[in-house]
């Protein structure tokens, strides 16, 4: 499920212009169509919208910075950003983050090379394959979570979906695992 990780807000301003408000620094990594960004700088996508609009109405000024997945935890404890929000499930880390909620819910998408013969997950058994590094499906494809899921020939772990896609794309995975 797709959720928000909020650190240190404050009390709302009543009718303070957009550009007044305290700014609140929120981390998430590109994942169209919910996180990316265009050609001039500017931030778009469905989590981007959701942020802007919430952070709003929470008396902050939102701005966003691409991160390194891996290095969340780092950048929320020395206070390089403030808040997480991007895909990410609350499983098994209810106690690590401060949660204010879902507001997406949604599952784990698969995908292949169109001409991949692969069908079913138990067709990967033996093979290479690609997920986004410390997320859950990294942990479910080195069994670090208990699951019915076949032992793969090799999990390769990406910082980013760019890279993701790029070893599927090159033909160096058969396979790849993302939150959508």
């Amino acid at each position: 499920m797709t959720i928000c990780q909020l650190g240190g807000c404050g009390v709302k301003k009543e009718k303070a212009a957009y550009n007044e408000l305290p700014e609140i620094v929120i981390g998430m990594d590109y994942f169209e169509p919910y996180s990316y960004q265009v050609s001039n700088g500017e931030y778009k996508g469905i989590d981007v919208e959701l942020a802007k609009e919430a952070y709003q109405r929470l008396g902050y000024q939102p701005k966003f910075e691409n991160i390194v997945w891996e290095d969340k935890d780092e950048l929320l404890a020395e206070g390089t950003i403030d808040c997480l929000w991007s895909c990410y499930s609350m499983n098994g880390r209810e106690d690590k983050y401060q949660w204010v909620g879902s507001y997406l819910y949604s599952r784990q998408m698969v995908a292949v090379r169109k001409e991949s013969e692969i069908n079913t997950i138990q067709d990967l058994e033996g093979k290479r394959i690609a997920v986004q590094a410390t997320t859950k499906a990294e942990d479910l494809f080195l069994h670090k979570i208990a699951s019915d899921l076949p032992q793969m020939g090799q999990v390769n772990c990406f910082s980013t979906m760019n890279e993701l896609y790029a070893a599927l794309r090159k033909n160096y995975v058969v396979f790849s695992l993302f939150i959508g």
